[in-house]
């Protein structure tokens, strides 16, 4: 079977053109371009880039690389189309990375992709593995011009887990206390009774701290 005829076996309902394959032979690794009309499904995406690999053979890898037209970079139609797809795809690499990037919030100021994180962690996370350069790549190949990702993380979110922490610190140091007052035993000679060189420090005498005979 060509790669013709598995292209139209997997993607016969979409409007889509073979633009290039390229073959990078240092890793056997086998690129396929395609214009595409629609958004097609990544787990689609996944039993044809398979089949490629076991039709072909002689391949190591299989990436399809498709080209949406620009206008899918609208909030609505990213959400709903682009985005799962684009946590299909890196899920396929990392699922970690692929959690991580479930918790963000998308937003666009005309070919910037602002990806929100509600904590600094993952923030910090995905910009030390560079993920947001690599979708800074993926979506500028995707739509064929030049897009910026960028990352942040709410400040607001955080300051009020920091404030949750405090307030259970808080209640655990409360609780600590409570316990310990509730195991005092006033009358216990061995807890209450305080050493004769305690009654000299404080009280600077030979009497005992209850001004008793010893």
């Amino acid at each position: 079977m060509t790669l013709d005829q598995l292209l139209d076996k997997h993607f016969n309902a979409y409007d889509i053109k073979l633009l290039s394959i390229k073959l990078i032979k240092e890793t056997q690794k086998l690129m396929i371009f395609i214009k595409s009309e629609d958004v097609i499904e990544d787990k689609e995406v996944t039993k044809f880039e398979s089949s490629v690999k076991e039709t072909l053979g002689l391949v190591s890898d299989v990436m399809t690389v498709f080209h949406y037209d620009v206008s899918y970079m609208n909030p609505e139609t990213f959400a709903k189309k682009i985005w799962p797809n684009t946590l299909e795809y890196i899920g396929r690499k990392s699922m970690n990375t692929k959690m991580m990037l479930s918790k963000a919030m998308i937003g666009f100021d005309q070919k910037i992709i602002m990806i929100t994180f509600p904590d600094e962690f993952t923030y910090t996370n995905l910009i030390k593995n560079n993920t947001d350069k690599f979708l800074t790549d993926y979506y500028s190949r995707m739509f064929e011009t030049n897009v910026q990702v960028k990352f942040s993380f709410d400040l607001n979110h955080v300051d009020d887990m920091l404030i949750e922490h405090e307030r259970m610190r808080e209640e655990e140091t409360v609780k600590r206390a409570m316990e310990i007052s509730k195991n005092y035993t006033p009358g216990d000679s061995n807890k209450s009774r305080p050493s004769k060189s305690e009654n000299k420090e404080f009280s600077g005498g030979g009497n005992s701290f209850g001004g008793g005979k010893t």
